[in-house]
């Protein structure tokens, strides 16, 4: 085992070694944030895994859905969104859930998008068509979804209370 690591290290040196007439190329990292175990990789294409079911944040959004990422090149980085977002008001009392349904595309679940001059994304077999958000949600204050960037003609939204029956229910056509 001690072999293999030096053997490593000694690699690891020999690729790191340059010749002075040599230039040394740029060093590309990705950056991710917020991180997740579920994270992966391949040649600056991030999968990543945009959650069904997302806290509610006055104002804003979940935390753990926002998604940005960067590239970090030469210590520099600018981080983009990597998803969109949808925000609404809420128009009921005693809203527990607000669950949002995509009349043609994937919203949430696993996706993975490109870093370059801009970010590009791609929807995988693994994703799915509704949302719901969670929360203690307050008449006239607003709150938003996390989607995986994509063009949708409308939306269901269907707004229940805390034993599950719908108190509100609407089509919402995307202009």
């Amino acid at each position: 085992s001690r072999a293999k690591e030096l053997a490593s290290s000694e690699e690891q040196k020999q690729k790191l070694t340059f010749d002075e007439n040599e230039e040394i190329p740029s060093r590309i990292a990705y950056v991710v944030f917020p991180p997740s175990e579920k994270d992966s990789l391949c040649k600056g294409r991030f999968i990543k895994e945009l959650p069904s079911v997302q806290n509610a944040s006055e104002g804003g959004r979940d935390r753990y859905a926002a998604f940005c990422a960067g590239r970090l090149l030469n210590n520099e980085t600018t981080l983009q969104h990597t998803v969109s977002f949808l925000t609404f008001t809420i128009v009921q009392d005693e809203v527990a859930s607000v669950q949002l349904k995509s009349i043609d595309g994937k919203i949430a679940g696993e996706y993975s998008f490109m870093m370059s001059e801009v970010v590009t994304s791609e929807k995988s077999a693994n994703s799915t068509d509704v949302i719901t958000l969670r929360g203690d949600f307050q008449r006239g204050k607003s709150y938003g979804f996390a989607v995986i960037p994509g063009t949708f003609s409308s939306f269901d939204v269907v707004m229940k209370n805390s034993s599950g029956s719908v108190i509100w229910s609407k089509n919402v056509v995307v202009e």
